[in-house]
């Protein structure tokens, strides 16, 4: 005779098929977000670090400071540049030199000159607080992606040089030409650092993430273990190997996500 299951066995089996959706689909979907965003960092990335190539090989050089982007600005070491421009902003006092880094920037990267939209919040990570960057000037790539770009020019004394690279760094860390944030996916959400937001710096061969090893040697000179704008020692994106909790902020995500090898495991 063959056996036919009741109402009961059906209904329990439809439960219990539903407490293992409601387990494992938001966390495979998670994770599935997770690979799209790290493929869109690497991808706006690589056009950024394309650009800036393409700049050095135009200028005939090998370190961006020396490319013909950064003539007008560049100071002797250990004097801070006086001219700073926001990219897309040309109402300043330095108002012929801004507009042609604009002009440039637009040109190498294939970006169109706008603003942030009205009410654009980039959010923490953790819920804690969140960034105001409504209407400021910035470059939006074909894909959609946004870039705000600060550029000036620093380059660290020969004294300060040589402690940066007792201390682990490169001499990629003596200069620092600008900022750059970067919304992987334009104005969609959740604008939010560590996920969709991400900050890098600008050094002699480019971007390097805020909060890796140049980054943090750029922005203060001292033993990695105590230097807080380390992402390991900063916790600001979590503590080393520690994958659930911790991140505050986001804003130096991006430094833990290369660190271990274009994967966010946070």
């Amino acid at each position: 005779m063959k056996k036919t299951f009741t109402l009961s066995e059906v209904l329990i089996t439809l439960v219990i098929i539903g407490i293992i959706a409601a387990i494992t689909v938001p966390v495979v979907m998670a994770e599935y977000q997770k690979k799209a965003y790290v493929t869109k960092l690497k991808k706006a990335y690589s056009s950024i670090q394309s650009g800036f190539k393409l700049s050095m090989a135009n200028s005939g050089v090998f370190e961006l400071a020396d490319s013909d982007l950064f003539d007008d600005i560049r100071t002797d070491p250990g004097t801070s540049s006086s001219t700073s421009c926001s990219i897309g902003q040309v109402n300043y006092a330095f108002k012929s030199i801004c507009i042609d880094l604009t002009n440039e920037f637009a040109r190498i990267f294939n970006a169109q000159i706008s603003k942030t939209p009205k009410n654009y919040i980039i959010k923490y990570f953790d819920k804690s607080g969140q960034s105001d960057m409504s209407n400021r000037p910035l470059l939006i790539f074909p894909d959609g992606m946004f870039a705000i770009i600060q550029i000036f020019y620093f380059e660290k004394t020969e004294f300060e040089c040589q402690r940066v690279l007792d201390y682990g760094g490169n001499k990629s860390a003596c200069i620092k030409l600008g900022s750059v944030t970067i919304d992987i996916n334009g104005d969609k959400g959740p604008n939010t650092y560590g996920k969709d937001v991400y900050a890098f710096s600008i050094g002699n061969n480019g971007l390097r993430p805020v909060g890796s090893i140049e980054d943090a040697l750029s922005m203060n000179v001292r033993p990695l273990s105590s230097n807080g704008n380390y992402w390991k020692t900063s916790g600001d994106c979590g503590k080393e190997n520690l994958t659930k909790g911790g991140v505050k902020m986001g804003y130096r995500c991006a430094a833990r996500i290369m660190d271990n090898g274009w994967e966010i495991d946070y």
